[in-house]
């Protein structure tokens, strides 16, 4: 993905709106040399709006800072629970649209 499609698609899409879910696929490398997608990221994780993503493991700078928020959590993809986290997310989803 170029940074022009990262700018004209990923940041629109990741804009917060009330009563729905974001997907913020994916905060890596790539994304984190558009600052319209690191403004628009952290905008969409200081909102009310539920968000799921992904986020390239290790990192630093802005993957970095997204990592260490108190207001996340990081479930790691393994061969072992790969099959079993749909069913996770579902469920800690659901906790916010009950």
């Amino acid at each position: 993905m170029s940074i022009s499609n990262i700018e004209t698609i990923a940041v629109p899409s990741i804009t917060p709106e009330q009563g729905k879910i974001i997907i913020l696929d994916e905060i890596g490398k790539m994304e984190c040399f558009s600052e319209r997608f690191i403004q628009a990221a952290k905008f969409v994780l200081d909102s009310d709006s539920v968000v799921i993503g992904t986020i390239t493991l290790g990192g630093t700078g802005f993957i970095r800072e997204v990592k260490q928020r108190d207001d996340i959590e990081i479930l790691e993809v393994t061969p072992e629970n790969r099959d079993r986290l749909p069913d996770v997310i579902t469920g800690k989803v659901r906790e916010f649209f009950p």
